[in-house]
């Protein structure tokens, strides 16, 4: 579902007081006024001809009022950069929905990097629109919560990174926009050597100049969640395997729907480890997926029940000539089947399959609904026949949040921990829409998801046993566990 590319831009004009430390990107290329103001009337254009729904939370009216007055705001050439800025909190603040996006510009973050650009030193974590130091190994004790960088107040500083992305759920939010922190702020800020950091110390504030430095070493620096050591028995970037010691428990972290292609044997060789090793439970974590592919999870089932699953009740398309071109470039793969003297054959092909002829034949503009019935997944001689708990989060979203619904839906096991950040009906997946001038690259939502046995109530799926405190939610399960012992 959610592709995550480079990175979300979030952000509102340049902070003045901020404009006067450091040169912002004065070697990027500048676009005239009047191509800024065509890019801003075609993507416009672009919700109102693929969005579902652009107009559900802010009326049109309203809308096109605010597109103007962001006009009128533009008065001279402008870089992408501080294009991206102006616009990004407006467009994206219309209706909540995590799928709609821009992508900040490769090119000018490479050249940034190219000439040994250095960004915010700390990693961090957002929390109720406050901000804390995410590393232990950093000159400031880990969560510390800092006030203020170079004179501005955190609180200005997570209001404008947060700004203009705008998902179903603030929990998620902060959390996705905690771990691309340094970058958000060097796209928000421009360029920076030195960082002046004022921090709470018990009740005094104190003061520390930091250098900047490289993303890399940022990351490098960030805390992993302190739990009990994890001793991995199979591991992948995307997902992983372990047990817990002396208590027979399995634990798959399912961390991405993405890398479809090793995601099958990855379940092969935990599966077959499970037989072998005759465990009874088995916990899946999916606390901190924020999605990828629904391919993964069909695939997951396979592993986890005998019962017929659907990931949707209903999915509800908005057809666009964008939409025809995303899945006819899909379908791609397929070319490869045929010979050159097959390939007359190949548009008819990709028409032939009912739900993508429905696609290809519709008028663009009308709202093509498909409806889904469960299907029981292929047999597989590794089937688990234990129990299973699922760990969801606030930052569980899109494929994720799907998994979690079909997963309690049909009975499938147990939940628990924090509602998931995505709500059981929403929109989402998206299509590229590169802007005519300045030539930006915008996610736009296409489609209306209604989960299995979802509610169009803002809500997520909901845990059969809450956690508030989200690092305590293994040690419940573990619990639940010895007592069914």
């Amino acid at each position: 579902m959610k592709v995550k590319l480079l990175f979300l831009v979030l952000t509102l004009i340049t902070n003045t007081s901020l404009a006067q430390v450091f040169d912002t990107v004065s070697y990027y290329k500048k676009y005239p006024v009047a191509q800024l103001h065509q890019d801003l009337d075609a993507l416009l254009k672009k919700f109102e001809e693929i969005h579902p729904n652009y107009f559900k939370e802010t009326p049109r009216d309203t809308v096109l009022k605010r597109y103007e007055q962001l006009k009128a705001r533009i008065t001279k050439p402008l870089n992408r950069m501080d294009f991206m800025n102006m616009f990004a909190p407006m467009v994206f603040d219309v209706i909540k929905d995590g799928h709609n996006y821009v992508n900040a510009p490769g090119e000018e973050i490479q050249q940034y990097i190219d000439r040994d650009g250095l960004f915010f030193p700390l990693p961090v974590r957002i929390y109720k629109r406050m901000l804390f130091v995410n590393s232990r190994k950093a000159d400031l004790p880990y969560n510390t919560q800092i006030k203020s960088i170079n004179g501005v107040p955190a609180q200005d500083i997570v209001d404008k990174i947060l700004g203009s992305y705008n998902p179903e759920n603030d929990r998620y939010e902060e959390s996705y926009c905690s771990g691309d922190f340094s970058r958000m702020f060097w796209v928000s800020y421009g360029m920076m050597k030195q960082f002046k950091i004022t921090y709470a110390d018990g009740d005094a504030v104190k003061e520390i100049v930091m250098t900047g430095a490289k993303l890399e070493q940022v990351d490098q620096l960030r805390a992993k969640p302190q739990s009990e050591a994890k001793n991995y028995l199979i591991r992948y970037p995307n997902y992983a395997y372990y047990e817990l010691p002396d208590q027979r428990i399995g634990v798959l972290e399912y961390k991405a729907c993405a890398d479809l292609e090793n995601f099958r044997p990855f379940c092969d060789s935990v599966f077959t480890r499970i037989r072998k090793a005759g465990l009874k439970d088995l916990i899946i974590d999916i606390r901190n997926n924020d999605g990828g592919t629904t391919r993964l999870n069909q695939i997951l089932y396979e592993y986890i029940t005998d019962k017929p699953v659907a990931q949707y009740t209903q999915v509800d398309i908005k057809v666009s000539k964008e939409s025809k071109r995303d899945l006819i470039q899909a379908n791609r793969k397929f070319a490869g089947w045929f010979k050159w003297y097959h390939y007359l054959y190949y548009p008819i092909y990709i028409r032939l399959e009912a739900g993508r002829k429905l696609l290809l034949t519709a008028r663009n503009g009308t709202m093509v609904t498909q409806t889904f019935q469960p299907v029981t997944p292929p047999k597989n001689d590794l089937l688990f026949k234990g129990d299973i708990y699922l760990l969801t989060g606030n930052s569980t979203y899109s494929s994720a949040a799907i998994f979690a619904a079909a997963f309690k839906c049909y009975q499938l096991g147990a939940i628990v921990g924090q509602e998931t950040g995505e709500p059981t009906c929403f929109t989402g997946d998206w299509v590229s829409v590169v802007l005519p001038n300045t030539k930006l690259d915008v996610a736009i939502s296409d489609r209306r998801f209604l989960l299995a046995c979802g509610k169009c109530d803002g809500r997520g799926v909901l845990p059969d046993r809450a956690v508030n405190d989200d690092k305590n939610a293994m040690d419940v399960v573990k619990k639940m566990i010895a007592q069914k012992k």
